[in-house]
């Protein structure tokens, strides 16, 4: 396949298809293909994410929106993304500008591969919505997993769904916002707690103690006191 058009064909089994026209898969796919053989693109790269809240940015840097939990969420087919079997992933140039050697690694080290590279993939994509950013490599976002085969990116909170040929995939996040100052909640929050420790310090300080002749002096009047209020009852009360 030597132009754009003929990877189009061969993928979706359609001719005369444009970028515009297809789902994110095929295009995320076709882009890759297109960028790694060198073929240039009409009209620069067409993003990869169809998101109205998203919005061009380079590689590595994310815009803040004002919410507090950022929640991404994306749907993939899988014979849609693989429609035809592909023997050995890491030859495959469409695949090289989407997924890192570790993450093809880890997928043919089960049992479908097709089917968690596209897992990895809707993944990627709910991050990009997440963050309301649109990457141009999405290679740069690397999918891990834990011991137990969790997924995992950063401080995104990852799920995964697969029902028949479709895979949903969710990722949520936190964001840390700033003021005009600059300053981020959790610093202002971190300053809050610290000035109420100082002040809870200043409240629950210990009253100082009396001198030790003081503290004697004043027994003795108590034990004097009682004496003569004794004496008093017994002379003119009994």
């Amino acid at each position: 396949m030597n132009t754009l058009n003929e990877f189009i064909a061969n993928l979706t089994g359609q001719h005369g298809l444009t970028l515009s026209q297809l789902t994110s898969a095929q295009k995320a796919r076709a882009i890759a293909w297109a960028r790694d053989s060198g073929v240039e693109i009409d009209g620069g790269l067409t993003p990869v994410v169809e998101n109205e809240n998203i919005s061009a940015h380079d590689g590595n840097s994310y815009e803040s929106v004002p919410s507090q939990v950022k929640t991404g969420i994306d749907i993939q087919s899988i014979k849609e993304f693989f429609p035809l079997p592909i023997d050995d992933l890491k030859s495959d140039k469409s695949l090289l500008n989407i997924f890192t050697m570790s993450e093809m690694s880890y997928a043919e080290s089960k049992a479908e591969p097709l089917t968690h590279l596209t897992g990895m993939f809707a993944l990627k994509e709910a991050i990009m919505k997440a963050s309301n950013a649109m990457l141009e490599d999405i290679s740069v976002i690397e999918i891990t997993h834990d011991s137990g085969g969790a997924p995992k990116h950063g401080d995104y909170t990852l799920s995964l769904s697969y029902t028949g040929d479709l895979v949903v995939a969710i990722a949520i996040a936190i964001s840390v916002t700033k003021d005009r100052s600059g300053t981020t909640n959790n610093q202002e929050i971190e300053e809050r707690l610290l000035n109420l420790e100082s002040a809870l310090k200043v409240l629950t300080r210990e009253a100082p103690s009396l001198p030790l002749s003081l503290k004697i002096g004043f027994i003795a009047l108590f034990f004097v006191s009682g004496y003569f209020l004794l004496q008093y009852i017994r002379l003119y009360l009994i």
